[in-house]
């Protein structure tokens, strides 16, 4: 899903090469590089990247709440922009910033994805349950074997 277009992202070079994708603002490393952009590294030594913006988050810092805000609300605009057309009966969230711990399911994190979820999705939508995938980086690899037991 990194790679459908977002409008939060409307001109912001993505790893792919184009520009436009919903991981140009809500990947790990597009949240480190949006809060270096705004206010400089978290750590002078190194790239920040979005477990150091998350750090931040959980004290309460207003500039990392924002930068994850930000993130979490284009996530949930385009999760509501597929509902539309996907119609689903639940949506299931998984990946490297979902899966970092805890904390990314913070409250900043759950209203900013619900926020942006509303903005687009249509009403009879607005009650999919939106789920953590409990697989975490296993569910690529689990589908892959299921995919080949079915064909044998």
């Amino acid at each position: 899903m990194g790679h459908i277009e977002s409008t939060s992202a409307k001109g912001v070079p993505c790893a792919c090469g184009r520009s436009g994708h919903l991981e140009s603002v809500a990947s790990g490393t597009s949240i480190g590089r949006m809060f270096e952009e705004r206010y400089g590294r978290v750590d002078e030594s190194r790239p920040t990247v979005g477990r150091d913006v998350n750090d931040l988050c959980r004290p309460g810092d207003e500039r990392a709440i924002s930068v994850i805000h930000e993130a979490g609300f284009a996530l949930g605009a385009s999760l509501g922009s597929l509902a539309n057309i996907l119609d689903p009966e639940v949506i299931v969230l998984s990946g490297g910033v979902i899966h970092q711990g805890p904390d990314w399911r913070s409250e900043t994190w759950k209203t900013s994805v619900a926020e942006g979820y509303a903005s687009q999705a249509l009403d009879p939508l607005l009650d999919t349950p939106i789920l953590i995938g409990e697989l975490e980086g296993a569910a690529p690899l689990i589908g892959a074997a299921e995919h080949l037991l079915a064909s044998l």
